[in-house]
């Protein structure tokens, strides 16, 4: 059998220092005094060892089983006192941790505590998670440890360039627990001392690293890409909204104003924390589009910029603390800025209100996946989802560890959503998160976890994709688009946005005297104003969705190649953050009504024998039986096109009956979440939307911006 060595944690999970207890009856302790690993002697189970650590302002006690209570400090008395969420409490007396103290090389030192009529010994004052991997909790599964050893190990070797041995450490973990195998489920929920590794733990990392090591061992000497996909954080200085202090608050919608500044954390070294987090995310995208594009990281502070933040709770049972309008930094950034970028990320300060009793635990939604300009994809979160773990997810603040197995797990999940949207083709999420519902996956995907479902694909679907292809579907940048050669004639036509699903979706741009007007199959009309050098058809406020504090005019969207270089020709327009797509004629169609019947057939037989271009479907100079093979081949509707299923929509309808739906109520400008910032609770299973934390946030956040009135 092939020996890995289990590299050290770099990072400390208890960021402390072993302080000078004094002996019993001296001076008080500090917190930092008894913070550290405490363990029983001989433990015999998971709630014989466990970890006293800070969480933000509580102290808590977090055993290798994953339950927690809080500890109120009596220091004074040598003792953490714990309340009602203790499973050990009981009303009206006083139980806690009782420390011992001794003499040690430098003088008094903490030894332990007794509780419940037991002592737990000091164990380690070390990182949590080296004392896992190093095997000092015998009670803990063997599968949970070798996991996260083999995460770790290979993460390493990857790191270092050591593809082959990184392949190995993977494939000897998959050897004893197969890929998608129900014995995953078996650790499914382990998060011993508040972990964050995911769930199944350190899953979603091994199975991306897997994939990118497979590349990266089958493309020894590829020579990288000079192709960009930049990924531009907005950095948002404040937010203000009603903080709730209860859940009768949040429920009624009360509280008290508050304001909050950006997260010190998540600002220092230079926003170190958000590289640090996006890093092995922008790895795995490199290698999932075959080293064609390289992903570079920007951060854009927007350090004046207020934006107005929710708490609210539904009917369902979803909690939010979110950001009012993703949309509104963009107001704040140049158009520069916007052409370059291809994907966004929106982090602003948590309105999460989690130092309250009542919400120390609660699931809140505070983001997801949007669609930002140009129908790029837009992460959204607030700034400390990357600093500490929210209570429903782990305990404590987030180190490099954690962090780094844990973001890319969610960056991974909200980006699938994107994918999923612009190949809405494949029918991979026709209802919000059906991955977690098995008996939705197609016939041909193996495995059983989300990870699964995003491998399966990947694998089996999206890398072969061709309108668009992959790679040319992720960029979205336009700053090297030229629309030199478009004129307004260009722009005239049927577009259609796909999947059509209503007649907003269907339109046609039309002259209107110096102007251009937009008609839709729901009879809902506005005008456009022409800047065609400048790649946009600007709306005014006779257009519903028209938000003068946020551009939201018609981009211009050009044609690209396989590799999503822009070409010259128009494609169609961004709106929304949506494509409209124009319609191009089909051969056969004489008469531009997007369907090849009679009328074309009279055309060519009219003609036939002589010399007619518009019926000359080859060019050979005569109408003959080439033309109307051609013709033939083509017959019926022109493919993607409009026009014969708006005929067909009609004649269920009664011919000539309109399609008007009314004035819509204006959405937010550039598309709605489509995504959540939240994994499955603790211990629930993966079997249906119901039990996934914030899977309610796609169909609420539809509910709130209709994609029709």
């Amino acid at each position: 059998m092939r020996k890995t060595t289990v590299p050290m944690i770099a990072t400390a999970l208890l960021a402390t220092t072993v302080g000078s207890a004094p002996a019993a009856g001296g001076n008080d302790l500090s917190v930092d005094d008894v913070v550290g690993i405490y363990q029983q002697q001989s433990p015999t189970n998971n709630w014989h060892t466990g970890v006293v650590q800070r969480a933000e302002a509580r102290v808590v006690w977090t055993n290798a089983n994953g339950a927690n209570w809080n500890l109120q400090p009596d220091l004074a008395n040598d003792r953490l006192l714990v309340g009602p969420d203790c499973p050990y409490y009981q009303p009206g007396g006083e139980i806690g941790f009782e420390f011992t103290t001794g003499v040690g090389p430098d003088g008094p030192t903490v030894l332990g505590f007794d509780f419940n009529n037991e002592f737990y010994g000091l164990a380690s004052r070390g990182s949590t998670l080296q004392f896992v991997l190093d095997g000092e909790v015998p009670t803990l599964s063997p599968h949970y440890v070798a996991a996260a050893r083999s995460w770790f190990t290979a993460r390493a070797e990857y790191e270092a360039g050591a593809y082959e041995d990184a392949l190995a450490t993977l494939s000897a973990l998959w050897d004893q627990y197969p890929v998608g195998n129900g014995i995953w489920w078996s650790i499914f929920g382990n998060d011993p001392f508040g972990l964050n590794l995911g769930t199944p733990p350190c899953y979603y990392g091994l199975r991306q690293l897997t994939d990118m090591t497979e590349w990266r061992v089958a493309n020894p000497d590829h020579p990288g890409s000079d192709r960009i996909l930049r990924l531009s954080v907005l950095a948002v200085g404040q937010s203000r909204g009603v903080e709730p202090r209860t859940m009768q608050e949040l429920i009624d919608g009360e509280g008290v104003a508050v304001t909050h500044a950006f997260d010190e954390r998540v600002l220092a070294d230079d926003y170190a924390i958000v590289h640090e987090s996006l890093d092995f995310f922008a790895e795995y995208v490199h290698t999932i589009t075959d080293g064609l594009l390289e992903v570079e990281i920007q951060v854009i502070p927007l350090p004046e910029l207020e934006v107005a933040v929710t708490a609210s709770a539904n009917a369902n049972g979803a909690y939010y603390a979110t950001i009012a309008n993703y949309t509104q930094p963009f107001g704040s950034v140049s158009e520069q800025q916007i052409a370059a970028t291809d994907w966004w990320w929106v982090l602003y300060p948590s309105h999460v209100p989690d130092q309250y009793e009542d919400f120390q635990y609660l699931p809140f939604i505070a983001g997801g996946m949007g669609v930002g300009p140009n129908g790029s994809p837009c992460f959204i979160s607030d700034e400390r989802w990357l600093a500490r773990k929210p209570g429903h997810l782990g305990v404590g603040t987030y180190v490099p560890d954690e962090r780094t197995t844990y973001l890319p797990q969610w960056l991974q999940h909200e980006v699938f959503h994107h994918f999923y949207r612009v190949w809405s083709g494949f029918g991979l999420e026709d209802q919000s998160h059906q991955w977690f519902d098995r008996s939705t996956w197609p016939a041909d995907f193996v495995g059983q976890f989300e990870p699964d479902y995003y491998h399966e694909s990947l694998f089996k679907r999206l890398k072969g994709a061709t309108e668009p292809t992959f790679v040319a579907g992720l960029r979205n940048a336009i700053l090297d688009a030229s629309f030199d050669e478009l004129e307004v004639a260009d722009v005239l036509g049927m577009y259609e946005r796909i999947p059509g699903q209503n007649g907003y979706h269907f339109g046609e741009i039309q002259p209107d005297g110096a102007q251009l007007e937009w008609l839709n199959s729901a009879g809902v009309s506005w005008g456009l104003d022409p800047r065609i050098q400048e790649g946009v058809l600007g709306i005014g406020p006779d257009c519903p969705y028209y938000n003068p504090d946020v551009p939201n005019d018609f981009q211009l969207a050009l044609e690209e190649n396989d590799l999503g270089d822009l070409l010259g020709s128009l494609k169609g327009f961004f709106f929304n953050g949506e494509l409209y797509t124009l319609e191009k004629p089909c051969d056969g169609d004489l008469n531009g009504d997007g369907v090849v019947d009679g009328i074309d057939l009279s055309s060519v037989l009219a003609y036939w024998g002589l010399a007619n271009a518009a019926s000359d479907l080859d060019g050979d100079g005569t109408v003959n039986g080439t033309d109307l093979t051609i013709l033939l081949a083509n017959w019926g509707t022109c493919p993607g096109n409009r026009s014969g299923r708006a005929r067909s929509n009609a004649d269920q309808r009664g011919a000539g009956t309109p399609v008007h739906r009314g004035r819509p109520t204006p959405r937010r400008p550039l598309g709605t979440l489509i995504g959540c910032s939240c994994t499955p609770p603790r211990g629930a299973r993966q079997v249906g939307c119901t039990q996934h934390t914030g899977l309610n946030l796609l169909r609420d956040a539809s509910a709130r911006a209709p994609r029709e009135p």
